[in-house]
């Protein structure tokens, strides 16, 4: 069987005043954190790479990642097995 290689796209920066970093700095701040300790020198950027990343499939195909398999519902006959998108597939 061949499979599609998923792809995650991370969601461009907006255009605004303050940067995640700069604001994850300002909470660090908040709860008596020292932004420019050793340990937490970097944990600004840390946290914008990872929210970007976690909030990324917001704009992801859902279909590239379960590679065409979709689980039909809420049948009157219960669960249904998965079945294989195709183009000969009508199932949505």
């Amino acid at each position: 069987m061949k499979t599609k290689q998923s792809v995650v796209k991370v969601m461009p920066p907006q255009k605004d005043d303050e940067s995640i970093a700069e604001l994850m700095e300002k909470i660090l701040l908040k709860i008596g954190e020292d932004p420019e300790r050793q340990g937490l020198l970097r944990t600004p950027h840390r946290a914008r790479k990872a929210l970007r990343f976690l909030t990324s499939g917001y704009e992801t195909d859902v279909h590239s990642i379960v590679n065409g398999i979709v689980f039909i519902v809420g049948s009157r006959a219960g669960f249904r097995a998965p079945v294989k998108r195709s183009e000969n597939n009508n199932c949505q």
